[in-house]
C-alpha cells in the first residue's frame, strides 16, 4: 500500500471499531519505512496514545484551534507523512487529497460502513475525480470482533506487513478489510464513470475480504462466526 511512498490511505469502520489505533499503526510502518528523515505530524481531535516518531496536535475548538486553522499551519511545513483524525471540511480534504497526489502520505479516518462508500463519497465532494484516483492508495476496513483475550493482531496486505494493531479493548480482536487501488479503478474514476460501475469494481478489486482476516483467529478458534456477523452487521 506504501509502495508509491505517497497518496492517501482511508482507514474507515463504525465508531469504535479500532480506526484510530489502525491509523497509527500504519503510520508507524510508515515511519520506519522511510526512516528519520522524513516528518511525521498528526492533527488529531484527541491524542489517544503517544507517538515518539511524530509530532502530535491536539485540536482545541474552544481556543480557536480548528482542523482547518491546524492544517493551514502544519501544511506550511510539508511533512512527508500526516495523520488526520478526519477530512470532514471540504477544503480540508480536497487540500489533503492534493496533497496526497503531490508526495506527501496522508492517513486519515472517515466514518463509513463499506470502501464503496467511503470512495463514491469522495467522488461526490467538490474534490477533483482524477485527482481522487491519483491520490487514493487504500482503504482499510475497520472492525473489533468479540472473543478470547488478545494483544495485538498483525495487518498484512500481501506485499508488506504493518506493526502489530494493539487491540482498543479487553477481548476484542481488530478484523480489517484491505483495499488497494488498481490502475483499472483509477481509470474508471477518472472518467467519471457513473457511481454503480464504480462501486462493482471496487467490491470485485477488495484484496483482504473480512472472511479472509478472519480465518486466521476462526482458525485459531479465538472467535466464532457469530462473533464476525456481529461485527458486520
Amino acid at each position: 500500500m506504501l509502495s508509491k511512498q505517497r497518496g492517501t490511505i482511508l482507514i474507515i469502520g463504525p465508531a469504535m471499531s479500532g480506526r484510530t489505533t489502525a491509523m497509527y499503526a500504519v503510520a508507524e510502518y510508515a515511519a520506519s519505512l522511510l526512516g528519520e528523515n522524513y516528518d511525521v505530524t498528526s492533527i488529531e481531535e484527541k491524542v489517544e496514545r503517544e507517538l515518539p516518531f511524530a509530532t502530535q496536535i491536539q485540536l482545541n475548538p474552544s481556543g480557536g484551534l480548528t482542523m482547518p486553522v491546524a492544517f493551514e499551519a502544519v501544511m506550511q511545513h510539508r511533512p512527508k507523512v500526516l495523520l488526520l483524525s478526519d477530512m470532514t471540511d471540504p477544503k480540508v480534504a480536497r487540500r489533503a487529497v492534493w496533497a496526497g497526489m503531490e508526495g506527501q502520505i496522508i492517513i486519515t479516518c472517515m466514518n463509513a460502513m463499506t470502501t464503496q462508500y467511503a470512495i463514491i463519497s469522495l467522488c461526490q465532494t467538490p474534490i477533483e475525480r482524477y485527482a481522487v484516483a491519483s491520490s487514493l492508495m487504500g482503504v482499510i476496513n475497520m472492525r473489533l470482533v468479540g472473543g478470547a483475550e488478545c494483544d495485538e493482531y498483525v495487518l498484512s496486505d500481501g506485499d508488506e506487513t504493518a506493526e502489530a494493531i494493539e487491540a482498543e479493548e479487553p477481548n476484542r480482536y481488530p478484523l480489517a478489510e484491505v483495499f488497494l487501488m488498481t490502475e483499472s479503478l483509477e481509470r474508471t474514476i477518472s472518467r467519471e464513470q457513473g457511481y454503480d460501475v464504480i462501486a462493482s469494481e471496487i467490491g470485485e478489486s477488495i484484496h483482504i475480504t473480512f472472511a479472509k482476516a478472519a480465518e486466521r483467529l476462526l482458525s485459531r478458534r479465538l472467535i466464532s462466526p457469530d462473533d464476525i456477523d456481529a461485527a458486520l452487521r
